[in-house]
């Protein structure tokens, strides 16, 4: 089932947190998200070193902790 909603940082416990109108969770590394961008969504895959990031094909892009991004998850 697709789960369309928005991508959140948690900054209580340092991770990302998927939310929509059916609830939330905690991502990890190595989730697959996609990102809407423009008028589509990007697949991508959610990462952790010594920052948060995605990789989107052979993009490694930082996402920022005080952003909100629109996602799409399948659960």
């Amino acid at each position: 089932m697709k789960r369309f909603g928005k991508l959140l940082y948690d900054e209580d416990i340092e991770h990302w947190r998927f939310e929509d109108r059916h609830g939330a969770w905690w991502l990890h590394s190595g989730d697959t998200v996609a990102f809407h961008l423009g008028d589509r969504y990007v697949q991508g895959r959610i990462e952790h070193a010594e920052n948060w990031y995605v990789l989107l094909g052979d993009a490694r892009l930082s996402l920022w902790h005080k952003g909100t991004y629109a996602v799409r998850m399948e659960k």
